[in-house]
């Protein structure tokens, strides 16, 4: 069952059942929430960095709280924007405290072979580590370059130049990729990825 949420910082984080109308309806505990002995999923919407960073910090400190003292409760999982990564002030051991998931058009595995190689070959031509967008333009020149030789007929199938996968549908005289990658941050200081 989806119980609503709206979020709002006086002194501490308040949380209040969402009305309809989206005001704010009666005041929650998050630890009472926590407790449950279901598993959870929690959307955060907030875009604001500040407000992101106290939202996991309240449930990493709520869920802290219930274990110390020797209680119970159910997993649960933060589903976050990728772009929460990027924002300095987020301690990023609040994703691995809270099981965050992102979902991202891109991930790069730095133990994987082709890009061990790739870095290798980048740091020894620039002098420097090759960021996302390095790894991006690389496989942007070598499905788009060889299909501009080859033809885009199949561009339906899969496409992995380095390690992510891409497939690409045809919308509106565009081609557009619609595989999606599962970064799942897990208490153990892990990161899976789907």
């Amino acid at each position: 069952h989806i119980i609503e949420l709206n979020y709002k910082y006086n002194r501490g984080s308040i949380f209040y059942k969402r009305n309809s109308d989206g005001s704010n309806g009666n005041q929650v505990s998050i630890t009472e929430i926590l407790r449950n002995k279901k598993s959870k999923a929690f959307v955060v919407l907030a875009s604001s960095e500040t407000d992101v960073d106290r939202v996991l910090t309240t449930l990493s400190s709520a869920k802290s709280s219930i274990l110390g003292r020797g209680g119970l409760m159910g997993d649960y999982v933060v589903v976050g924007n990728r772009r929460w990564k990027q924002m300095l002030s987020i301690d990023k051991q609040t994703f691995f405290n809270n099981n965050t998931v992102f979902l991202v058009p891109y991930h790069v595995n730095r133990g994987h072979d082709a890009i061990t190689m790739f870095d290798a070959r980048y740091v020894a031509a620039y002098e420097v580590l090759p960021t996302t967008y390095s790894y991006r333009g690389y496989d942007a020149a070598m499905i788009f370059c060889r299909r501009a030789f080859e033809g885009f007929e199949d561009i339906g199938s899969v496409e992995t130049p380095l390690t992510t996968p891409y497939a690409f549908t045809y919308e509106n005289g565009s081609f557009v990729n619609t595989y999606w990658t599962m970064e799942r941050y897990k208490s153990g200081y892990t990161i899976e990825v789907e």
